[in-house]
């Protein structure tokens, strides 16, 4: 398949039954010692339902291993999946992992609150990190006071007490597709050099 964002998208979501011949081929060839596990577009429940478990293996193999989900449930307001992943997501996923790197309309559907300020920014932060990751990663927020400026926030969770860095960064004119896909890849290649893993 290829990014739902281009106007001609081919193949179909995978379901839970592929994900698991993919791991089970690699389980029985002792392959599943990963240091990582990078989720991005997931459009299936059962495919969902199946990272979760294939995560577990993995950690039980490898307990230093570190889990980033990019929860991609849309963008400015549009759903690009069905409502029922976002709370497979809240449920199942996120507690797993330690890193996510939802944009601003994905951190809100996961929240409950709005981003409209940075108060909302903050307690948005709070209960993301309530439902377990060490760091959060907000990748594009946008003001109604400042609407030709993104801030991306990261922050991460020590010993109970949030750091927080903001980034602004002028907006382009335009739609870019796989923007988020680049930001969790970059992002996770960032912790790894920075030891992220140790």
């Amino acid at each position: 398949s290829n990014h739902t964002g281009y106007p001609t998208v081919k193949g179909k979501p995978l379901q839970s039954a592929d994900l698991q011949d993919i791991y089970e081929g690699l389980e029985s060839n002792q392959l599943l010692n990963y240091d990582y596990l990078l989720t991005g577009y997931i459009g299936s429940e059962s495919f969902l339902k199946e990272v979760a478990i294939l995560w577990q293996k993995i950690s039980l193999i490898n307990p230093q291993a570190k889990f980033l989900c990019d929860p991609v449930l849309g963008d400015n307001g549009v759903m690009y999946v069905d409502q029922t992943l976002v709370d497979i997501y809240r449920s199942k996923v996120i507690p797993l992992a330690h890193i996510i790197t939802p944009n601003q309309f994905e951190a809100e559907l996961l929240t409950g609150l709005k981003l409209e300020d940075e108060d909302g920014v903050c307690n948005v932060l709070k209960q993301l990190h309530s439902q377990g990751p060490e760091i959060v990663i907000l990748t594009s927020v946008e003001f109604s006071t400042s609407k030709d400026t993104l801030h991306c926030y990261l922050s991460y969770n020590n010993h109970d007490e949030l750091h927080i860095t903001r980034i602004d960064v002028n907006k382009l004119p335009g739609y870019f597709t796989g923007t988020g896909d680049i930001a969790a890849a970059l992002s996770l290649a960032w912790l790894h050099r920075l030891h992220y893993s140790n």
